[in-house]
């Protein structure tokens, strides 16, 4: 364990991403990093689709007044939020100032989009995902790298549903979180988390919270998850089923989340017509998988030390060939490749074969395919090494390209 490296020095290693003093808590992302980015949003998109997710946008900043309905202003607002004194542009006369925010969750503005039209019964469940740019206001000596920032995204999901639903949707987020992180490699602990002492109180509804946490267990049971319990542990407004790990370093973190709401509709008026006329209350689900995508890249580098398989990697083949003699049959190969969508890049640069293959490897691109006298005059044929280092000898670049092809669609 000691000799694996930390993800910032990782990151600035493969040139992913950096951070200044102009932005504390903030990431900038380069190329390749956010290449990562993008591929694990686009995985996520992938497996929402199928289950009837529909992407939403909502705003960075929104009045203050919308997190004092929610809840949320009473729980972060002094401490948490960035929150901005604004005069309304164009208003000389008047001395007033609104107050305003930078989100530091998505749900409130989700239930906004909801409540932007009438709903039925025969409308749910509702499923909204929302990759919301958050802000929240950490302490400068706890920020660490991609683990704790100030600016990040969760892959978030709001899912308005009936309570006769309930079960089979806690159902349906468990399998596929499951799913989600068996492509990593990673094993989960499942976590039953219960009523905070500063839970948001809703009058007249003393048994919500009971009546949430006993939704939450019969889901795990069902599923046969075994799970522990954290006392105390839940959101300000509801129950929640947390998703842990532990990573290369032996540091546990939480990852995926699936809360159970039965108060916010409350606070912010989520109703639906019920099949009597009458106006309920929907249930509203909060769900993230990765938690922080930030974060969650953080652990993944980690993890994997920079050896991102086929798929996700940055750069896939990187084509040497041996001299300058060869570089117009290595121009050939490579858009070969890129015409057959692989992410490759050619060393042309005037230097010895064991200094490119050195610098590919300590690049961690997957394969290296080496062209010489002897490959060129056979045609489109290239000499594949690993980033491991294994010969695996003369191929035809139509069969290797069918190999990467199929361990990519396999996610190997």
């Amino acid at each position: 364990m000691a000799d694996l490296k930390d993800h910032r020095q990782i990151g600035k290693e493969l040139d992913l991403f950096s951070f200044n003093e102009y932005a504390p808590g903030a990431v900038f992302w380069h190329p390749k990093g956010w290449f990562l980015y993008q591929e694990i949003m686009k995985l996520i998109r992938s497996i929402l689709a199928p289950l009837g997710y529909q992407e939403i946008k909502t705003p960075v900043m929104v009045k203050s007044d919308l997190f004092k309905k929610s809840g949320h202003w009473q729980h972060f607002g002094d401490t948490n939020m960035f929150n901005l004194q604004i005069k309304e542009a164009g208003d000389e006369q008047s001395e007033a100032a609104s107050l305003y925010s930078l989100k530091p969750m998505n749900c409130p503005e989700s239930t906004l989009v909801y409540n932007s039209d009438a709903r039925s019964y025969r409308d749910l469940p509702l499923k909204y995902s929302d990759f919301g740019i958050l802000h929240r206001n950490e302490l400068s000596g706890v920020l660490g790298g991609l683990f704790r920032v100030r600016e990040f995204t969760i892959d978030d999901a709001h899912i308005y549903a009936r309570h006769d639903q309930i079960g089979a949707i806690v159902m349906e987020m468990l399998e596929m979180i499951r799913n989600f992180y068996k492509l990593f490699g990673f094993e989960l602990r499942f976590f039953l988390s219960t009523k905070p002492d500063k839970a948001l109180a809703i009058e007249g509804q003393p048994k919500l919270w009971d009546e949430a946490e006993s939704s939450l267990k019969e889901a795990l049971t069902k599923a046969g998850i075994k799970f522990d319990i954290k006392d105390k542990d839940g959101a300000f407004y509801g129950p929640k089923i947390d998703f842990h790990m532990t990573d290369s370093q032996d540091r546990d973190w939480q990852l995926a989340t699936i809360q159970l709401d039965f108060q916010m509709p409350r606070s912010l008026d989520v109703q639906y017509t019920n099949e009597t006329g009458e106006k309920e209350y929907a249930v509203m689900m909060h769900r993230a998988m990765t938690g922080s995508i930030e974060r969650f890249i953080g652990i993944l580098i980690e993890q994997l030390q920079g050896n991102f398989p086929l798929w996700l990697a940055p750069t896939q083949v990187a084509i040497l060939p041996i001299s300058d003699k060869i570089n117009a049959p290595a121009q050939r190969i490579q858009k070969i490749l890129v015409d057959a969508g692989f992410r490759s890049v050619l060393d042309g640069d005037n230097k010895t074969l064991p200094a490119k293959i050195r610098q590919w490897t300590l690049q961690k691109v997957p394969y290296l395919c080496i062209i010489g006298e002897k490959e060129a005059q056979k045609g489109d044929f290239v000499s594949v090494r690993t980033r491991e280092g294994i010969d695996l000898g003369m191929q035809d670049i139509n069969e290797f390209m069918q190999k990467l092809t199929q361990d990519i669609e396999k996610k190997i």
